[in-house]
């Protein structure tokens, strides 16, 4: 199987989020390719480091950091390749790149966010019998269904924010 590959660049003097990928829920094959630069000129990534992906996934509390050393290619692109933790929690990942050196230290790379979605049917999608079948008995009905629930609870309790 080929790889789908994700391409980014980050600019290590910058500190906002710099890019954001979608990427589907349990997806393996997958890579992400990032080039650094250094206030727009290619940052060259010195021998002797090692590059590592950092990602603070959603509830911390119940799913702890991902934490997966990375290829370096030629010098100047970090390569990672997704395992079996990388999309295995839904929601928003707050990631960021930690350049080690030699040396021990340290250079940490402005976030990108990997938005990880387990939706496979939406609202605008109108499936057949055998359709809903195999669906149901995948239980992909039932989770949209929560997912539909859910989000109409958080845009209730949204409202009532703003009103307060």
């Amino acid at each position: 199987m080929n790889f789908s590959n994700y391409r980014i660049t980050l600019d290590v003097q910058k500190s906002k989020t710099q890019a954001s990928i979608p990427v589907h829920y349990k997806d393996t094959g997958n890579r992400l390719y990032i080039t650094l630069t250094d206030g727009g000129n290619p940052y060259i990534i010195p021998d002797g480091c090692r590059v590592v992906l950092v990602a603070n996934r959603p509830n911390p509390e119940i799913n702890p950091p991902l934490v997966n050393d990375c290829i370096i290619e030629n010098n100047a692109v970090v390569r990672y390749d997704f395992n079996k933790n990388t999309a295995s929690v839904e929601g928003m990942h707050k990631c960021e790149l930690r350049i080690i050196g030699s040396n021990n230290e340290l250079i940490t790379t402005p976030l990108f966010l990997m938005v990880v979605d387990q939706r496979v049917v939406y609202d605008d999608v109108i499936a057949d019998d055998e359709d809903v079948a195999a669906l149901t008995a995948l239980g992909i009905i039932a989770s949209e269904e929560a997912r539909v629930r859910a989000e109409t609870l958080r845009e209730f309790a949204e409202t009532r924010r703003d009103e307060a």
